[in-house]
């Protein structure tokens, strides 16, 4: 019985792991955004940004930035 105490114990702990991932759920993107350069090629307003990552479908998302302030992408 403890020889396979080991083995138990790593497959209940992959399962836990396994079922957090699968039920943990996707972050929707806030309805809030303002996206630019998508399919129209919608520019972003006086002020603002487009920063990445820029997709094809949805295009970036404008954000205000201060004055020392880059965008990663």
């Amino acid at each position: 019985m403890v020889k396979y105490l080991h083995t138990l114990l790593a497959v209940v702990a992959f399962v836990a792991s396994v079922g957090n991932v699968v039920a943990s759920p996707v972050e929707a993107a806030p309805t809030n955004e303002i996206r630019c350069l998508d399919k129209e090629n919608t520019p972003c307003p006086a002020g603002y940004t487009c920063c990445g990552p820029i997709f094809v479908d949805i295009g970036g998302v404008c954000r205000l930035l201060g004055p020392d302030e880059v965008c990663l992408f």
